[in-house]
């Protein structure tokens, strides 16, 4: 019995993504809706030029760029868009139809066995991957979510399975700030968390309250646990999460903000400088694989801290800005040599210069993030990749990761050199003092009231 085919041609084209190393495109059908839509790979779609070439100009604004993001921005084609993402109860999963048709002929159509619609379906609980990378990077908003609490009372040491001193009496050292005349301790709360668990230590930013910036005491403790990790046999690899909803929001200038006097203001600069130095010193000679999980924005010295990484995931709450240029300052962290060499020249020139935030597929896409993953499903993956990583021989990963970066030390630790000293010189500036009195509260989404 001979099958009959029907014929079905290509509408539109929604979205982009790279899966499996193959690029495919979200398309819609002439005659169905956006519940038909299906993925195609790219050479199911050689006679559509046009449609593809259309797509990118006005989905990539830079040279390069596949963000998943949608063919216009009007508001009922997203909501049509969220129907077919993010169908539930008797709707079911469409598959995509490369899998029964027969490849696109040269008058942009396609065909298929299905007499009816290019549908097929599947059941309910099946989910493929791709479509959970869609659904938690384009339409997956965690304003439902409850954030949630920290229970203090059942916080680990700050140091678990190995000793941690900061101070001669083994005692973590307590800073004040002076707010509203009274004396407040930033360490009430461990805003540093340090656990060795299945062959990695997990180092968690923990300064929920103030969006997880950094002060230089917590450069310190960070400085300390990469330290006793180097030399702990037990530790193969090194962990920096977060708690809260930020990853983190970078340098706390809280104290230069309070400072009495420019004699008190320079002190403060000057410590703050050799902070972030040794910080800076520590990831770049640290001899075993770095991993970050980042789950919400990183901000300033967190991009720093990411670029420098091994390997980094985020979720569809990732974004990415560097902050120096809208406080007077000059970029600190090997961003002038590593981030145009990460993300491209183009990316990497617009985010120091004139400080522009990208989200977490605009970074998946120029390799600043390894993987996106679902925000409820994040620690549970972040264990996994973790798992496999440990798995490998240290020995095995120490030397690969020396035969990285070898070539690149020397130079990297001359550049840091520099940029440390530019940035030291220009925080000591009239307008750098202004603006990070006036300006950078807001920018780091704090109330003037908490600094």
């Amino acid at each position: 019995m001979q099958v009959e085919r029907k014929i079905f041609e290509v509408d539109t084209i929604i979205c982009r993504r790279q899966h499996c190393g193959k690029v495919q495109y979200l398309v819609t059908w002439k005659g169905f809706g956006y519940s038909s839509a299906t993925w195609e790979p790219v050479e199911n779609l050689v006679s559509c030029a046009d449609l593809i070439a259309q797509f990118q100009r006005q989905t990539s604004p830079i040279p390069g760029a596949n963000p998943f993001i949608l063919e216009q921005s009007g508001k009922t084609k997203k909501v049509h868009v969220k129907m077919l993402l993010t169908r539930k109860g008797g709707h079911k999963r469409t598959k995509s139809m490369a899998a029964y048709n027969e490849p696109v002929d040269t008058t942009c159509q396609t065909e298929t066995l299905n007499g009816l619609e290019p549908l097929t379906f599947k059941k309910k609980h099946n989910i493929t991957e791709s479509e959970k990378l869609i659904r938690d990077t384009l339409i997956h908003e965690s304003k439902t979510m409850e954030r949630k609490k920290t229970n203090y009372n059942k916080i680990n040491d700050i140091i678990n399975n190995f000793d941690m001193n900061l101070s001669p009496n083994g005692l973590i050292q307590k800073r004040s700030l002076n707010r509203n005349s009274q004396s407040h301790s930033i360490y009430d709360k461990n805003l540093v968390l340090s656990s060795v668990q299945n062959g990695y230590l997990q180092i968690t930013l923990n300064n929920v309250d103030r969006n997880n910036l950094i002060t230089p005491n917590m450069l310190a403790i960070i400085c300390e646990c990469l330290h006793r990790a180097c030399k702990n046999a037990d530790v193969k690899a090194v962990l920096i999460c977060s708690n809260g909803d930020y990853f983190c929001s970078g340098i706390d200038y809280s104290e230069l903000v309070n400072s009495s006097d420019d004699k008190e203001y320079k002190s403060n600069a000057s410590k703050l400088v050799v902070a972030i130095k040794s910080l800076l010193a520590e990831l770049l000679l640290f001899p075993k694989p770095i991993v970050c999980a980042v789950n919400g924005p990183a901000l300033e010295l967190g991009v720093a801290i990411v670029a420098a990484s091994d390997f980094a995931y985020g979720t569809s709450k990732t974004s990415f800005d560097l902050l120096y240029c809208k406080l007077g300052l000059s970029p600190v962290g090997y961003l002038s040599k590593l981030l145009p060499k990460i993300v491209g020249n183009s990316m990497a020139l617009s985010m120091l210069y004139m400080g522009k935030r990208y989200n977490a597929v605009t970074a998946y896409d120029r390799g600043l993030i390894s993987d996106i993953f679902g925000l409820n499903s994040f620690q549970e993956d972040i264990s996994k990749c973790m798992a496999n990583l440990t798995v490998v021989s240290m020995q095995a990963l120490i030397s690969t990761k020396k035969l990285l970066s070898h070539f690149d030390i020397s130079r990297i630790e001359e550049i840091c050199g520099e940029e440390l000293n530019c940035y030291h010189a220009l925080i000591l500036t009239k307008e750098c003092k202004s603006k990070i009195k006036e300006e950078w509260p807001s920018l780091v989404s704090l109330p003037k009231e908490d600094i």
